[in-house]
């Protein structure tokens, strides 16, 4: 598809009336950078041109943020919720899959430690708690040997609290972040290795 001034518009104004996510057409975003190189490319530009690549320009970047600002709303419905959405390009997927990752992990966190009020204080204070009762967390830190736990089913990439990526098959035998392996062991993903 042949993009145009006028269409780009129209895909606009439908995204900013419409309180869903539009489905956009193919390679919107290929064809959105085709556009504008074939303006940019034009020798003799006419005071139309001019006036029309600039405002392409702002309309394309007001359409993402849009776009973007549903994508976080979507985000955080689908975590509460578990319904799925519609009408993502490929590019917005991989966005709304990463946001949806690190809003559920949260979520699961802080509920989960809701039922454990002395969690919630350690918490809030980022470790703070602990240099008022005189304990020394590094040396503890050191006297505790690391587990290690066995993945006991394939679990598809998803990003830990750390904020890196991790694709975890069958029988790994891994070390992680305590708390992702304590969130892997309670939904039944992986067992403490003796």
């Amino acid at each position: 598809m042949v993009l145009t001034f006028e269409k780009i518009r129209d895909i606009h104004r439908a995204e900013k009336e419409s309180r869903k996510l539009e489905k956009l057409p193919d390679n919107i975003m290929k064809d959105a950078a085709d556009y504008i190189e074939r303006k940019q490319h034009i020798k003799e530009k006419t005071s139309t041109d001019v006036y029309e690549l600039e405002n392409i320009k702002n309309i394309i970047k007001d359409l993402f943020e849009i776009r973007e600002r549903k994508i976080l709303n979507l985000a955080l419905y689908s975590v509460r919720t578990g319904l799925p959405v519609e009408n993502l390009t490929k590019e917005e997927e991989k966005l709304f899959y990463s946001l949806v990752n690190i809003l559920k992990t949260f979520r699961e966190e802080f509920l989960d430690k809701l039922g454990n009020p002395a969690a919630m204080v350690r918490m809030e204070s980022n470790g703070d708690i602990s240099k008022k009762n005189g304990s020394n967390e590094k040396s503890e830190k050191k006297k505790t040997k690391k587990r290690q736990i066995r993945v006991v089913q394939d679990i598809p990439e998803f990003v830990g609290t750390d904020l890196k990526s991790y694709s975890l098959k069958k029988n790994d035998i891994i070390s992680l972040d305590e708390k992702i392996e304590n969130l892997l062991i309670k939904r039944g993903l992986a067992k403490v290795v003796d």
